[in-house]
């Protein structure tokens, strides 16, 4: 039974249909719509998605999710003329993403785009098979850009027991530590070397554009986002920011152009969110056309005050803030192009950068003073040697943002520039992951504090 049911949990939290095989369509010999004959070829890939039997919910629920956004890009009379869309549908069950890339390599040779320009634009699971695609298959020099929606490029929480829960080695390979603290106790380290070695050998980052939900308390959800939301806290035992199914910290990925979470929107419906929608119009645009945007924005004090000479980078261009703390580019930037305030010491700005998006008002940022937060780490095993782990100090206000240290001689740490706020402390020990129960606050003077951590085990023993 219970076996059963954390299947069903796992199903149901990845999405609502697939195929008994793999294959790709286009677009409007799979629906009926207008799918384009330009030139770019875009291939849209889902996710983890449970089978479906009758051949009439086959042809229709893998792409109800994408109708939106599809819509929005053969509307868009500049991109219309010059895309084609197309669909690879896939069983998720019995393969390993590898054989999934494999299956979609193949795919894509039969369908004639092999040698064609290719975007492609992925959900979830299906981030991570185009990213094995991209990185280990011929003629992936072809693809021009990935965009992944809510893909967890640091995996997810998945019990270490689950080859023997029935759970499908595609969502065994998705093993990882998507915040860091579904870290502590539940995960070894041999069960999640497919992401470790993926994210390792990655050597397409700068192509990909990775966009994410985050759900709020005061949001209305759906069914799915509860029962993931609740297998997350199931499973690392904290609550975990994210969209739902996949934590922030885990829909990021270094050396890609990370987008900030869209609030309010869970893992099935990044598809049809407007924001995300306009951004990834805004990329094509950019990708196809060449389309370059225009930036400003102001940089603003605690009390909402403009500071003026403040540095800010806009990709390969350096400005100064004006009296008013407004700051404009002199030309246009490329989409994904990063806008960056120069952080002084003592000083933090919020958000820390942000990619141009395409869109039109201000690009804004706000300051944040920061102190310095030190002292010396407590645990129940004085014979442990901590000097060279890493300690996280967690933002419980921003749970995407950690500030990670290395641990000195007899346990001591020092951490510079924490911006005002609650935090919490988490240990990466070799053999002892470890937590700790105790909270504080940055605010107004630097803190000496003595830690406390209890630390879990079966981790790594």
């Amino acid at each position: 039974m219970v076996k059963i049911a954390l299947v069903l949990i796992i199903l149901f939290s990845f999405g609502s249909s697939a195929i008994g095989s793999a294959e790709i369509h286009h677009w409007e010999d799979l629906t009926g719509f207008p799918g384009g004959s330009g030139e770019t070829k875009i291939l849209l890939v889902h996710g983890f998605q449970p089978g479906v039997l009758t051949d009439g919910l086959l042809r229709t629920l893998p792409i109800e999710n994408w109708n939106q956004m599809v819509r929005a890009i053969t509307k868009n009379e500049e991109l219309a003329g010059n895309v084609e869309i197309y669909v690879f549908l896939y069983q998720p069950y019995f393969d390993d993403i590898a054989n999934l890339a494999e299956k979609m390599a193949l795919e894509i040779k039969r369908a004639d785009l092999e040698d064609k320009e290719l975007i492609i634009i992925a959900h979830s699971m299906g981030g991570l098979i185009a990213r094995h695609y991209i990185n280990f298959k011929q003629n992936k020099e072809k693809v021009k850009a990935l965009f992944t929606l809510g893909t967890p490029h640091k995996g997810i929480p998945v019990l270490f027991a689950a080859e023997n829960l029935g759970v499908g080695p595609a969502i065994q390979d998705m093993r990882g530590t998507p915040c860091l603290m579904e870290r502590f106790g539940f995960i070894e380290k041999e069960n999640y070397s497919y992401l470790q070695t993926l994210n390792k050998e990655e050597g397409y980052a700068h192509l990909y554009y990775t966009f994410s939900g985050r759900l709020d308390p005061s949001v209305s959800r759906n069914f799915f986002s509860y029962v993931g939301e609740a297998y997350y806290q199931l499973i690392s035992s904290l609550r975990v920011p994210g969209d739902g199914i996949v934590s922030n910290y885990s829909s990021s990925l270094e050396g890609a152009h990370n987008f900030p979470p869209v609030e309010g929107v869970y893992h099935q419906g990044l598809f049809q969110n407007k924001e995300i929608i306009s951004s990834i119009i805004s990329g094509l645009e950019g990708l196809i056309l060449g389309k370059k945007f225009p930036v400003s924005g102001r940089i603003k004090g605690k009390n909402g005050e403009g500071l003026e000479g403040i540095k800010v980078r806009l990709g390969s261009e350096t400005l100064i803030t004006d009296k008013q703390g407004f700051f404009q580019s002199s030309k246009n930037l490329e989409f994904g192009e990063k806008i960056q305030p120069e952080p002084k010491e003592e000083i933090y700005f919020f958000p820390p950068s942000q990619p141009v998006d395409g869109r039109e008002e201000a690009y804004d940022f706000n300051l944040k003073e920061t102190f310095a937060v030190g002292g010396k780490i407590q645990t129940f095993f004085s014979d442990d040697d901590l000097q060279g782990s890493t300690m996280i100090i967690s933002s419980e206000e921003n749970y995407h943002n950690f500030f990670k240290l290395e641990i000195g001689k007899e346990g001591s740490f020092r951490a510079e520039n924490i911006p005002a706020g609650n935090y919490r402390f988490f240990l990466f020990h070799e053999n002892r992951p470890g937590l700790s129960f105790q909270k504080f606050e940055v605010d107004e003077t630097d803190l000496d504090l003595e830690v406390n951590f209890f630390h879990l085990f079966g981790n790594n023993n």
